[in-house]
């Protein structure tokens, strides 16, 4: 037992030995080191922009001007639905239709002429081809800017559908002579040898026939003014709206404004086009050669002209009412195929052709110096329909059943 305790004590002195051995023999404890830094966040991701603004709308295209008046669609001569309008002071008619401005008095003076009225030298009322151009130069009614009218100009006033009377509208043109009128276009083709030259004249006594006549000859005249209204340009579309701002710090861009819309393409009116000629390219010819296209009436031609006409007795001739049968039952390269009125036939006579036929041949080869049927109808009563003499240009009437002549067709 004694054993143990001192054993016990023995160990119990070691343990006070080593505390006293810390407390009497430690200086101050050393400062521990700093933990490292920690590693610094990443970066956030950079904020989206804002989008930038919506672009402006386009603006709408111009809508295209309103074509030229087609001439052929003009009835012709008559004041269906009050094409002929006259002004207040009663001087001047204006054709709704063509666009052309019409001196209405036909047979009053003429200053600087001096015809007496029945082709003779002696008075006012007559004009030679040249007094005819320089009084309507000089012509100050209702304003300035007349002139003689050409052959189509002229022709576009004729009344076929009169039966008594001066071949014109009598209520828009009234004391209107039923005689003969000049017009500007010379007449290449004359037949009077030696002459100092001819130009074209309408008849209005003979259901507006047109012929030629010596530029001394003494003729009555109707001057005109202004051509065929062509179609006004479409106006340009309005400019796109901006595009509004984007929202947020970067902002967004600015729309772009819409682009103007284009005007439209003004129409070609038939006044302008190149009597018969194919001055600039006006005819051509399809890839097949069957038909042709006028570009300036906008016009598509059959392009064979002496034929066959297989649908007609006597082909390649054909009385006018077969004449209507065979071109409204033609399919070439297509139906819609009939016969050309007045207007439309005289639209391809070239007058520059001093050499028959007075036509483009080129164009239309192998057009036979003959009259050709229209469907415009000289005297109803009596069947007759007006026709168009490639020989020289010239117009006549003759009997739709009687008579076989030559045929062109038109759609």
């Amino acid at each position: 037992m004694r054993i143990r305790e001192s054993v016990r004590l023995l160990v119990g002195l070691v343990v006070i030995g080593s505390g006293v051995a810390a407390c009497v023999g430690g200086s101050g404890s050393t400062p521990g080191t700093g933990g490292a830094s920690g590693t610094a966040g990443a970066l956030g991701a950079a904020g989206t922009s804002a989008a930038g603004g919506t672009l402006g709308t386009d603006g709408a295209f111009g809508t295209g001007g309103t074509s030229g008046t087609d001439w052929a669609s003009c009835p012709l001569g008559s004041n269906n639905g009050g094409r002929f309008v006259a002004s207040a002071d009663g001087l001047i008619v204006t054709d709704t239709c063509t666009g052309l401005v019409w001196q209405r008095d036909g047979s009053g003076p003429r200053a600087g002429c001096i015809g007496d009225g029945y082709g003779y030298p002696g008075g006012n009322l007559t004009c030679t081809w040249d007094e005819a151009q320089a009084y309507c130069a000089g012509l100050a009614l209702d304003g300035t800017g007349w002139s003689l009218p050409t052959l189509t100009e002229l022709q576009s006033i004729v009344d076929d559908t009169v039966t008594y009377g001066a071949s014109i509208n009598q209520t828009a043109f009234p004391n209107t002579r039923k005689l003969p009128f000049w017009t500007s276009s010379p007449y290449a083709g004359s037949s009077y040898a030696g002459s100092s030259g001819v130009a074209w004249i309408v008849d209005f006594g003979l259901g507006g026939f047109s012929s030629d006549a010596l530029v001394d000859d003494f003729i009555r005249v109707r001057c005109v003014r202004s051509g065929s209204t062509s179609g006004t340009g479409g106006a340009s579309g309005t400019a796109g709206a901006l595009g509004a701002a984007g929202s947020s710090a970067a902002g967004g861009t600015l729309g772009t404004g819409g682009a103007l819309g284009t005007g439209g393409t003004s129409g070609t009116d038939w006044a302008s086009c190149p009597v018969g000629s194919n001055t600039g390219g006006r005819f051509v010819v399809s890839a097949d050669e069957l038909t042709v296209t006028d570009t300036c009436t906008g016009l598509v031609w059959q392009r064979n002209g002496p034929g066959p006409r297989p649908t007609c007795i006597d082909d390649p001739l054909c009385t006018g009412v077969e004449a209507q049968a065979y071109c409204t039952g033609l399919t070439l390269d297509g139906s819609g195929w009939r016969l050309p009125t007045l207007t439309e036939l005289q639209s391809i006579v070239d007058t520059t052709v001093a050499i028959p036929p007075t036509i483009n041949q080129t164009a239309f080869p192998g057009t036979p110096s003959e009259w050709f049927w229209t469907s415009s109808p000289l005297d109803v009563s009596f069947g007759d329909a007006l026709v168009v003499d490639f020989g020289d240009g010239s117009s006549n009437g003759y009997d739709t059943g009687y008579w076989v002549l030559r045929v062109r067709c038109v759609r």
